[in-house]
């Protein structure tokens, strides 16, 4: 389209720099610990879907079996596909993939993880950057989109000091915390980058670090 392309399950961020969070304690688990992380891979499910991996891991010497997803007490219009019920062996770990519908909100989406020994109520929050998908352009059309925005979502904040340091090293620490796009300037001491909500309207979201 006209303000570039949209990259879904693009990912500019060094996988070692997305972020895992503790979801569930092993004391308040009955053995069982998990935790999670912004995958930014592609839904299969749909475009307005967040991707989270979970880490899942019994810390007890018993298996724990029927481990799932079971109720959910989201918000209105979140929608949440979860993770296939597994079993886990003693001391066992893995690795499953379910997807939310934030519906733009960052509101925390809420459920229990289930097993065969109880229930646990659990909660996955998305940040703001994490609602965000690349969007693929040049200098041109960011400066385009920038006017045609006329402010609406614009936040400027002066850094105390120049960024600095290796040019890599300033996009990675934006990508920590956007799921965006590095989009290549002229100016040497500029950085943008652009993306869209994930959200129905797929609004841009430009940021500009100077």
């Amino acid at each position: 389209g006209p303000m570039g392309e949209i990259e879904r399950g693009a990912s500019y961020a060094k996988g070692e720099n997305l972020e895992s969070k503790s979801l569930l304690h092993f004391a308040n688990g009955g053995g069982l610990s998990a935790s999670y992380v912004f995958s930014r891979e592609a839904s299969i499910y749909g475009k307005t879907m967040t991707s989270v991996r979970m880490t899942l891991k019994n810390t007890t010497n018993q298996p724990l079996a029927s481990v799932r997803v079971g109720q959910q007490r989201l918000e209105a219009g979140m929608e949440m596909q979860p993770f296939s019920e597994v079993m886990l062996g003693a001391e066992q770990t893995q690795t499953v993939n379910m997807y939310i519908d934030f519906a733009g909100k960052i509101q925390p989406a809420s459920f229990e993880l289930q097993t065969d020994k109880g229930a646990y109520p659990v909660a996955v929050a998305a940040s703001a950057g994490e609602l965000i998908v690349p969007l693929k352009m040049d200098e041109a059309t960011w400066n385009a989109v920038a006017k045609g925005l006329k402010g609406m979502h614009e936040h400027k904040q002066p850094l105390e000091s120049p960024p600095g340091g290796e040019r890599a090293e300033v996009e990675q620490k934006v990508l920590h915390l956007c799921n965006m796009y590095v989009v290549a300037s002229d100016d040497a001491d500029t950085f943008l980058f652009a993306g869209a909500t994930v959200c129905a309207d797929e609004s841009p979201v430009l940021v500009s670090v100077t």
